[in-house]
């Protein structure tokens, strides 16, 4: 009887591997100009490490990490975004429940820039921000319940854009100014300076060697 109660456990254990967890980056920061790279930390997994494309469209969504095998509960995600010099450009945390597979999408606005958070007024476990507002770490375009209302519809209800060159975007409710393509071949849209040169990676363009490692040695987190 126990070696038959021993092989229904293996069975079991082996119809649960666990559940898989894919991160998905939504920013206006411009990519190949205001951050190059980027970092996901969760405890317990190998950071993934990737090169950001100029021609990925991140206002909309681009996959930056996949881990599989993970078991069920809350995790901390932490993403930064890194200028040419692999200084930190923008981070943000994410608390991410996990009970089956589960897709993520991470939202860095250029919005919070310049914001602290937990800000005056708000709730100490306000200490993400969104749309140039503090938000509660759970709050992501697919948990619209931890955020607060929609900060727009269309693009017009979010107003004139920081510089000519971006265009405003209205996509899961946030407002996002993007670079509108209209800088001249080797610039780009910047907020504050407008049509500067696209910077140079400190390590020629070459980190990671323009890939990414998506979930290696993704042991389970508890």
């Amino acid at each position: 009887m126990r070696t038959s109660a021993v092989l229904l456990l293996l069975v079991a254990c082996a119809g649960n591997p666990g559940q898989d967890l894919s991160i998905d980056l939504r920013t206006d920061f411009v990519p190949g100009g205001d951050f190059f790279s980027y970092v996901v930390t969760m405890r317990g997994q190998t950071p993934t490490r990737g090169v950001a494309n100029t021609f990925q469209d991140f206002v909309t969504g681009v996959r930056i990490a996949e881990y599989t095998g993970l078991a069920a509960g809350n995790y901390d995600v932490q993403v930064q975004l890194l200028d040419a010099n692999g200084l930190t450009v923008a981070e943000r945390g994410t608390t991410v429940s996990i009970q089956t597979d589960t897709a993520v999408t991470v939202v860095m606005t250029r919005s919070c820039q310049g914001i602290s958070c937990p800000g005056p007024g708000d709730a100490e476990s306000a200490t993400a921000c969104v749309g140039g507002e503090c938000v509660n770490p759970t709050c992501t375009p697919e948990t619209p319940e931890s955020c607060p209302v929609a900060q727009c519809t269309t693009a017009e209800d979010c107003g004139r854009p920081p510089q000519s060159c971006f265009a405003a975007r209205c996509t899961g409710g946030v407002c996002f100014f993007g670079d509108d393509g209209s800088c001249g071949m080797g610039q780009f849209c910047d907020s504050l300076q407008g049509y500067p040169d696209r910077p140079t990676p400190s390590d020629g363009g070459t980190t990671d060697g323009g890939g990414r490692d998506t979930g290696v040695d993704a042991g389970v987190d508890t």
